[in-house]
């Protein structure tokens, strides 16, 4: 009986040691080894940003204006401004619309501007070798108003800008004075038929220094002097000097070999710069 007792408590203790044996590694994980805490959202759900914080997209942010900023009453939107903002020189940037009324009088530089740039809408009486001697006497076959002079081409149209480039092909002739008066005719004779227009006298462009090196007559110190002449016309109320040359000029006041072949013209994808460049330099109309 006793050897049977025992025995049953050999049994009993193998078995015990056995299921401490399985249990042991589990106890031991769950002391010791206890799974990190995880994040609340994964790395990968978006997030929209927060107004205090917005995401920088390389441009600076555009800030639109509540009524209450701008003054005007909740569910009504702000009154537009009362004038278009002016650069240095008092002019305002204006789109192609803007030349739909207005008439262009030059020589080759001005034929260029007509077949090259994207003021299309505008009327051109430009012709090679123009001048203020010949304007007021030649006929031409303006596009879209037929074989007609400067005289009744301002008389039977309404045009409220006129812009005027004249001069360089006079500057063989030998009294300067008489170029400046000539121009000044012209103004008067457009100011008496169209006194209500705004004219822009524009200087003429450079040539290149080369050219300007190489010729006694047609170089940059003549053409700065007419041009100062022709800046002297302008009266800042109807009459306003734009000078293109700002645009064009290399670092010695001359024509910028670059944007010519000839020393004299703009290569042709110039004169849509040119156009651009006008667009910056217009006069409000009432």
């Amino acid at each position: 009986m006793r050897k049977k007792t025992h025995t049953a408590q050999h049994v009993f203790i193998i078995i015990m040691i056995v299921l401490v044996i399985i249990a042991l590694p589990v106890t031991i994980k769950h002391l010791f080894f206890k799974d990190p805490p995880q994040p609340e959202s994964s790395f990968d759900i978006s997030v929209t940003p927060s107004p205090e914080t917005p995401s920088y997209s390389g441009q600076s942010p555009v800030i639109e204006e509540t009524p209450a900023q701008s003054g005007a009453a909740p569910g009504e939107s702000a009154a537009p401004s009362a004038e278009p903002t002016k650069d240095a020189d008092g002019f305002i940037t204006v789109d192609k619309d803007y030349f739909k009324d207005a008439l262009f009088i030059g020589d080759s530089r001005t034929v260029g501007l007509y077949q090259y740039s994207t003021i299309k809408e505008a009327t051109y009486f430009a012709d090679i070798g123009m001048q203020t001697f010949n304007v007021l006497n030649k006929e031409l076959d303006v596009p879209g108003k037929g074989k007609t002079n400067l005289e009744n081409l301002l008389k039977n149209n309404s045009y409220k800008k006129i812009y005027i480039m004249l001069g360089i092909n006079e500057l063989g002739y030998p009294s300067y004075n008489s170029i400046i008066s000539k121009y000044s005719q012209l103004l008067d004779t457009i100011k008496s038929i169209c006194p209500e227009a705004v004219i822009y006298v524009q200087a003429n462009l450079h040539v290149t220094k080369s050219k300007s090196d190489g010729d006694s007559i047609y170089n940059n110190a003549n053409i700065d002097r007419l041009n100062s002449g022709i800046a002297g016309l302008a009266d800042n109320q109807k009459i306003f000097y734009i000078d293109v040359n700002t645009i064009f000029d290399d670092a010695n006041h001359a024509f910028d070999q670059k944007y010519t072949a000839d020393g004299s013209h703009p290569l042709g994808k110039y004169y849509m710069t040119w156009g651009d460049w006008l667009c910056t330099k217009a006069v409000a109309i009432d």
